[in-house]
């Protein structure tokens, strides 16, 4: 009676050459940061068309005087007036960056006091929804696994 002996080798060298693969294209993330622009900048101005921040609807804007023509005038106008317009979207090798071109923005984004002491509540217009979220991880998932 012989003894039987069974010897596998499993060769794993193309795996690891794919795990390899996809560690460097992690750290090339710029073609998925420009595939990103576009849908953070539509993401940026439906904060302002659905007048809401990520804690839930803005604060309304007070009536004043609301029998007077500059009164009315002045409450017709969108709420942070061309602020979204003024959001610029960039991308880079390692993010992409939304920033509003306005100076005063911040006071918005922040709330606080301007001139004459009038107070502005926080309107936060710049800030990543969920669905934006899950759009960026889609779109990096897909950039380092086909280097696979």
């Amino acid at each position: 009676m012989s003894d039987l002996f069974v010897s596998v080798t499993v060769d794993i060298g193309k795996v690891e050459e794919g795990f390899d693969a996809m560690e460097r294209r992690a750290g090339m993330l710029g073609d998925a940061f420009r595939q990103l622009k576009k849908p953070m900048r539509a993401d940026q101005r439906s904060h302002s068309k659905q007048k809401e921040g990520p804690d839930g609807a803005w604060p309304a804007r007070k009536r004043l005087g609301s029998g007077t023509k500059k009164a009315r005038r002045r409450n017709a106008r969108k709420l942070l007036g061309r602020l979204p317009n003024a959001i610029v979207v960039k991308s880079y090798r390692s993010a992409v960056v939304a920033q509003s071109r306005a100076s005063w923005s911040s006071v918005h984004q922040e709330g606080g006091r301007v001139g004459r002491g009038a107070v502005v509540p926080r309107r936060q217009f710049l800030w990543i929804s969920d669905e934006l979220l899950k759009t960026a991880a889609d779109v990096v998932g897909e950039h380092v696994v086909e280097a696979f």
